[in-house]
């Protein structure tokens, strides 16, 4: 039997080592690819073979396949992708902060997700679950996960220059500018009504991530690559229209320290930060000479005297008398 004049056409299939024939008009049209929410669709022409790709737009993400193609039966092969909308860094309450990823971004992916962890005067709650989902621009929340270990006592020193006016939530602060709320080691305090603390300050070697700047949002800090912070990740908006706390710093890590011949690190570490000690320890047969402790300062190991020679306490060699 021959092969079908034009305008059949001829394709070899290597896998199955056999020949289709796939027959289409010369004037065969998929026809405008099928719309997708929240997609470019791009492509340049819509015949036999051609291929549609879908970008999505900014804030969404691709879910399926990016691509489909045209094919002989005039229709776009597949199933079309859908263009998930992002989610937006969340609203933390007072009593926690996210303890998972370390590094976090103004945007997640539908299925990506945080871990949230109790502040300090806060406990974790029975059966309460710290994950949240991301899922189409929404966060899914589990049970609740905090319960206060305190009344919101007023326990900072110096509460004159931290903290602003004392209340109770019963009496209340006497004019209608002002809440009592809960203001951390301030206790309840006198919150004016739509303050705000300002842009938290930057860092150099790093990011700061914040939604807001009203009473009680937070701010959270990165560092670049290599660098490290040397206090905690996390600053809240008080009630004095501060940012609590000393701004972090990014402090540049330390490669891996040089260890003397004939001795190893007891302590090793995949990442060396500034303010980590390093402890040497000589190998059997060896002893110890000088400071065994080394620490990382701002990219650099304080190198002091160190050296294992051969013989003394623990040279398995040495005859006991």
């Amino acid at each position: 039997m021959g092969y079908p004049k034009s305008p059949c056409k001829l394709k070899m299939c290597v896998a199955s080592l056999s020949i289709f024939v796939v027959c289409f008009r010369t004037d065969l049209s998929c026809g405008r690819p099928p719309r997708v929410s929240n997609a470019r669709p791009q492509y340049p022409a819509t015949n036999f073979s051609s291929v549609v790709t879908y970008i999505c737009n900014e804030g969404h993400t691709l879910s399926g396949a990016a691509k489909k193609t045209c094919r002989a039966n005039g229709r776009w092969d597949g199933v079309a992708p859908n263009c998930l909308k992002m989610c937006s860094l969340p609203t933390i309450p007072f009593s926690k902060y996210i303890a998972k990823p370390v590094n976090y971004t103004r945007k997640y992916r539908t299925g990506e997700r945080i871990t949230l962890a109790c502040k300090k005067g806060f406990k974790k709650k029975p059966g309460g679950n710290p994950v949240r989902i991301c899922i189409s621009g929404n966060w899914i929340m589990c049970v609740d996960m905090h319960l206060g270990t305190h009344g919101c006592k007023r326990t900072i020193r110096a509460p004159r220059t931290k903290c602003t006016q004392k209340c109770s939530p019963q009496s209340g602060c006497g004019s209608d500018k002002y809440k009592c709320l809960c203001d951390g080691s301030c206790g309840f305090s006198c919150v004016e009504i739509g303050m705000s603390c300002g842009n938290p300050p930057s860092i150099s070697n790093g990011n700061v991530v914040y939604n807001d700047t009203s009473f009680n949002s937070t701010a959270h800090y990165t560092c670049n690559g290599g660098y490290s912070l040397n206090t905690a990740p996390v600053k809240r908006c008080s009630a004095k229209k501060r940012w609590e706390g000393l701004t972090p710093r990014c402090l540049q890590d330390c490669k891996p320290p040089t260890i003397p011949i004939n001795a190893r690190i007891s302590n090793p570490s995949n990442k060396y930060h500034s303010g980590y000690k390093v402890t040497f320890k000589c190998n059997e047969g060896y002893n110890q000479e000088g400071m065994e402790t080394q620490m990382c300062f701002r990219g650099s190991w304080t190198v002091l005297p160190f050296k294992c020679t051969e013989g003394g306490c623990g040279d398995s060699s040495r005859e006991i008398v």
